[in-house]
């Protein structure tokens, strides 16, 4: 289970088993939305414009791509990843 930790500029793995955070990974400024893709989890960031890619198998950013617009949620689906922005 992934959270994102919008005021802790965070993305959380947490193991639904047990409830612990198995890991904590820098995503940003203001992560609000995630979706899973690709064995990716993507993370909008409305504060950067952006939008994160962390590799859930190492639990790490693999890159970033900005997005104008301060993007708010997401949506993914045979792939591709949607991306739905406030302000452009």
């Amino acid at each position: 289970m992934w959270v994102a930790n919008g005021l802790g500029s965070t993305v959380s793995r947490v193991d639904p088993g047990t409830d612990a955070v198995a890991a904590t990974i820098p995503a940003g400024d203001g992560p609000d939305a995630l979706a899973i893709a690709s064995g990716s989890v993507w993370v909008a960031d409305r504060f950067a414009s952006s939008l994160t890619r962390i590799s859930g198998g190492r639990n790490s950013t693999a890159s970033t791509i900005p997005v104008g617009g301060g993007p708010v949620a997401l949506a993914a689906a045979g792939g591709d990843v949607w991306v739905a922005a406030g302000g452009a």
